[in-house]
């Protein structure tokens, strides 16, 4: 997250919507703008690390309690709700199309780096052009 806040202050592409988000907001980031943005990565990461490693423990040991079947099915239609309510079944059907499409590298043993490389060539393309 942290190189993409350098990316638009360098050369002046964002790669992620916050950082896009930003430059809009901040409408050109000066070097102080951008060392106060990377000291706030800094702290939130050291903060999220200490709390991660805290909340693990108390996570770990309740783990084997958890129906995981039933936790998979309640994760799967809260994100078909929220992408339904965001997008429209356009959006389901593409949700649906890349969950087949990570389901069948997994099941036919290929890499998954192959179907990682077809999706981010047309993402490259359209930034190079833009």
């Amino acid at each position: 997250m942290g190189l993409s806040y350098v990316a638009v202050y360098t050369i002046n592409k964002s790669r992620t919507g916050t950082a896009a988000a930003v430059k809009e907001i901040l409408k050109n980031i000066s070097s102080s703008d951008m060392m106060i943005i990377l000291i706030a990565i800094l702290i939130s990461g050291i903060i999220s690390f200490f709390l991660a490693i805290f909340i693990s423990k108390i996570f770990a040991k309740f783990l084997n309690k958890i129906n995981y079947y039933a936790l998979t099915g309640v994760v799967i239609v809260i994100l078909s709700l929220i992408n339904i309510i965001f997008t429209n079944w356009l959006g389901l059907l593409v949700l649906i199309t890349s969950a087949s499409l990570g389901t069948f590298t997994i099941l036919s043993k290929s890499r998954r780096i192959n179907l990682m490389a077809a999706l981010i060539l047309p993402a490259i393309v359209y930034y190079l052009i833009n």
